[in-house]
């Protein structure tokens, strides 16, 4: 993944799975636009089968930031992949529980839950 300023860091954890740790802003904007490229070019790779979202340093969200999340789902869903998010503060759960986007987006509690 390309320098991007919503993504702090890039690991490939083990095969077929890469997480991205996340900035602590998700308020969408251009950096999403160029998010969802960067996201795209990683998932034709066919050795990822699962994206990790990696939330914990993540401060602020907006409705913009869960439409990123929502899209990088969709993305990922169409090209027969998985999306999981980890890491989320309560103030980030609060916001996902009350949208209701929780019984959407795959979440657990930590990255080990996740693999």
């Amino acid at each position: 993944m390309k320098n991007n300023n919503l993504v702090l860091e890039f690991k490939k954890q083990k095969d077929g799975i890469v997480q991205l740790i996340l900035s602590n802003s998700l308020l969408g904007g251009n950096d999403a636009i160029e998010f969802q490229k960067d996201l795209s070019e990683l998932i034709v790779d066919d050795a990822v089968e699962v994206v990790v979202f990696d939330l914990a340093n993540v401060e602020q969200i907006n409705s913009s930031g869960l439409g990123m999340l929502v899209a990088s789902n969709s993305n990922i869903l169409r090209s027969k992949k998985k999306l999981v998010l980890v890491n989320l503060s309560s103030k980030v759960q609060d916001l996902v529980k009350m949208t209701h986007l929780d019984k959407v987006l795959n979440i657990t509690n930590n990255l080990e839950s996740a693999l």
